[in-house]
């Protein structure tokens, strides 16, 4: 074989290896892939939901017990994700037990719960990456109570306020045409001041 064919040969193997993508690209786009079949999976399912599924909704919008609509929403449309449990997905979908996001500014949980999350997050040291799906389609009242749910279960070691329907009100009434996610960094810039400690 001659130079000139094995020089030839040298060129065409190191265009070949230029031209595959690397490694962390492919992971990317996985990732990516994932993120939007679960944001496609759950519109469909909330335009699909079972009859069996609005008959116990139903049901629990006849209590007057915010907790009680609020674990119905919660198991209909937030645990496929962050599990019955609360235990979230490890990489992928936070845990709402013990989370100081989910106790801090209620806010920012209307924010997400109306428009959705998407973007790196750092919770109690781990690093999440993916996508939440809005739900816009809830109503004030709904969203209200699945926070409230959310904040104030005991079994998730969780004991903050409730969220009050006219705070999801006033919230949504800030934003009404929004129809893109929240970031990590749009929520800290709009973050309510946190109140001082006593004595400060």
């Amino acid at each position: 074989m001659s130079n000139d064919t094995q020089t030839h040969m040298a060129r065409e193997v190191a265009t070949d290896r230029r031209r595959r993508a690397p490694w962390w690209l492919w992971v990317l786009l996985a990732v990516a892939v994932f993120s939007l079949l679960v944001y496609v999976f759950w519109q469909y399912r909330g335009q699909r939901s079972q009859p069996e599924d609005y008959g116990m909704l139903d049901e629990a919008l006849a209590s007057d017990d915010p907790m009680v609509l609020g674990r119905r929403i919660y198991l209909l449309n937030c645990a496929i994700c962050h599990q019955a449990d609360g235990t979230g997905v490890p990489g992928l979908y936070p845990p709402l037990v013990d989370s100081e996001w989910v106790q801090g500014d209620p806010d920012r949980l209307i924010r997400i719960t109306l428009h959705g999350l998407m973007g790196r997050l750092v919770i109690r040291g781990v690093y999440y990456n993916s996508a939440m799906t809005p739900f816009v389609r809830l109503s004030d009242r709904q969203i209200a109570a699945v926070l409230t749910f959310i904040r104030g279960n005991p079994d998730w070691k969780n004991n903050a306020p409730p969220v009050r329907p006219e705070d999801v009100a006033a919230i949504r009434a800030m934003y009404p045409g929004r129809t893109h996610a929240w970031t990590a960094a749009e929520l800290a810039a709009v973050a309510r001041p946190q109140s001082a400690p006593a004595g400060q």
